[in-house]
């Protein structure tokens, strides 16, 4: 893994020479990209050390284009990793709330409990699939309702 980390690092650094030598840059977007692709290796692994480099490393943000990081990690049962990207304000609702159906249809019932308990999810619940909603509602023991 620290072999991993290290060619990481390199590829993150935003210039490399290509073999034509080159100079290519990464832009931003793809390093992020880049870093959410590690942190869903990590999950895969079950490696803290894939996941704890691409979340603490400076050019890691949460957006629409790694939103998928939270939805692998409900799907796969990582509850400390979901609570980690909703703390840095990742969006458990995109893809039509589909971090929260992974984790119902993989029986993660406390990464359930958490999600349908987050504003973001509820609302976007109640907005687009009323449906769903109700059937998340009744079929679930949640609190305060």
């Amino acid at each position: 893994t620290t072999e991993h980390i290290s060619g990481f690092e390199f590829l993150l650094s935003k210039t490399y020479i290509s073999k034509r030598r080159k100079i290519k840059y990464i832009s931003e977007s793809h390093i992020s990209e880049l870093l959410c692709l590690i942190i869903i290796e990590g999950i895969k692994q079950n490696s803290k050390t894939l996941i704890n480099f691409a979340l603490n490393h400076k050019k890691f943000k949460v957006d629409e284009k790694n939103n998928f990081a939270i939805r692998k990690a409900s799907e796969l049962g990582k509850l400390s990793l979901v609570k980690k990207l909703i703390k840095m304000k990742a969006d458990p609702s995109d893809m039509k709330n589909r971090a929260i159906i992974l984790a119902k249809k993989n029986k993660h019932y406390k990464i359930f409990d958490l999600l349908i308990n987050n504003e973001q999810v509820l609302k976007k619940l109640e907005e687009e699939n009323l449906e769903l909603y109700l059937e998340l509602k009744i079929g679930a023991k949640i609190k305060n309702f």
